[in-house]
């Protein structure tokens, strides 16, 4: 059980996307949830916020890779 979160910002590469539309794309194609930065306030629409608080050390690579797959 996770007793504490780690969490990253990153930027997604989509430019003419928002941050909805991107984490959605993941989830549906890439099986990965995270939060779009626009929840968090104006101006995050560009971003992402990915947890990995409930994740196994043995799983990050694979999901890291997920993430990395999702075509344009």
């Amino acid at each position: 059980m996770a007793s504490g979160g780690f969490f990253a910002w990153v930027r997604h590469p989509f430019a003419e996307k928002t941050g909805r539309e991107v984490a959605r794309r993941l989830a549906d194609e890439a099986n990965l949830l995270c939060l779009p930065g626009e929840v968090f306030g104006p101006g995050l629409e560009g971003y992402l916020r990915l947890a990995f608080g409930n994740i196994g050390e043995d799983q990050i690579a694979d999901a890291v890779t997920r993430f990395c797959s999702l075509p344009p």
